[in-house]
C-alpha cells in the first residue's frame, strides 16, 4: 500500500513538473511573441534567426519587409547603390559611386575580439548564423573590422574613435508616414566604456551592424595599415534598449 503511495506520489510529481515545462515554454513564447508585435515584427515572415530563450531582441536579425524604416535589416555585407552621391551639410557632394565596390555597412552576430600589436584598438570578428551563400554557393566570409577604442573621436589616419549606437526595435515607424529611419541612440564611445561594461553589452552571438569609413578623396573604404576596414559606429539592438542597457551595464540612454 505504503509502495502505491510512493510511486503515485512520485507520479504526481513529475506530471507537475512536465506541466510547468510546457507553461514556462509557453510563456516564454508568448512574451518574444508580444516584443515582436510591438516592434512591427511579425515572427514567421520578418524574423530570420533569433536566438531561443532571448527575449531582449540582442541576437535577432530581421528581413526589411518594406513596411517600416530598419536601419539593418537582413545579414551580410552591404555595399554603396551605384550612382550613390555622398555630401557635406552644406550639399556639396563629397563622393559618387560609379562603380557597387564601396561597403556601407555590414550585419553579423559577434564571434569574438581579436588583439592588434601594439594597440589600444581591435579587430571585430563577425559570423553569419544562417550561413547564407551566395550565387557561385559560397559562405559569407566577412572582414575584420577594425574599432577604435580612442577616448576621443580623432579624425586622423592612426586613431580612431569608434562610436556605440543601440537600435530601438521597440520603434517603429511606418514608411508612408515619416521619412526618418527607426531611432537609433548613441551610447558612447567605445573606449570611453570599461571593460567590464563592454562585456555586458557585447557578447558572443549578439547582432551587430557596422558601419564602415569611406575614403571620399580616393572613392573606396578607408583602410589600416594591415588593410583592414574601419568601423565609424557599432549599433547594438534592443527591445526597450532604456530599460535593458540600465540592467545590464548601468548605462543611461537619452531619448
Amino acid at each position: 500500500m505504503l509502495s502505491y503511495f510512493k510511486e503515485g506520489k512520485f507520479l504526481l510529481v513529475l506530471l507537475i513538473s512536465f506541466l510547468l515545462l510546457g507553461l514556462s515554454a509557453l510563456l516564454v513564447i508568448y512574451n518574444k511573441d508580444y516584443l515582436f508585435r510591438l516592434a512591427g515584427i511579425k515572427a514567421q515572415e520578418n524574423v530570420l534567426y533569433d536566438s531561443r530563450g532571448d527575449k531582449t531582441g540582442r541576437a535577432l536579425y530581421y528581413a526589411d519587409t518594406g513596411i517600416s524604416y530598419r536601419e539593418f535589416a537582413g545579414v551580410g555585407v552591404y555595399k554603396l547603390d551605384k550612382n550613390t552621391q555622398i555630401t557635406n551639410e552644406s550639399g556639396d557632394v563629397l563622393l559618387s559611386v560609379s562603380e557597387n565596390n564601396i561597403i556601407d555597412y555590414i550585419i553579423g552576430s559577434f564571434v569574438e575580439w581579436e588583439g592588434i600589436g601594439n594597440s589600444k584598438d581591435r579587430y571585430l570578428v563577425l559570423e553569419d548564423k544562417l550561413q547564407t551563400r551566395d550565387a557561385q554557393g559560397e559562405v559569407t566570409v566577412f572582414p575584420k573590422i577594425r574599432i577604435g577604442f580612442a577616448a576621443e573621436n580623432i579624425n586622423d589616419i592612426d586613431i580612431y574613435g569608434t562610436a556605440l549606437g543601440v537600435e530601438d526595435l521597440s520603434l517603429t515607424i511606418p514608411k508612408p508616414q515619416n521619412t526618418e529611419r527607426v531611432k537609433i541612440y548613441p551610447i558612447s564611445l567605445i573606449g570611453k566604456l570599461t571593460e567590464n561594461q563592454l562585456s555586458k553589452l557585447i557578447i558572443k552571438g549578439d547582432t551587430l551592424g557596422v558601419t564602415v569609413k569611406i575614403d571620399t578623396k580616393n572613392n573606396t573604404n578607408l583602410k589600416d595599415a594591415n588593410g583592414n576596414l574601419i568601423a565609424s559606429w557599432v549599433v547594438i539592438r534592443r527591445f526597450k534598449p532604456a530599460d535593458s542597457l540600465l540592467k545590464e551595464a548601468g548605462i543611461k540612454i537619452t531619448k
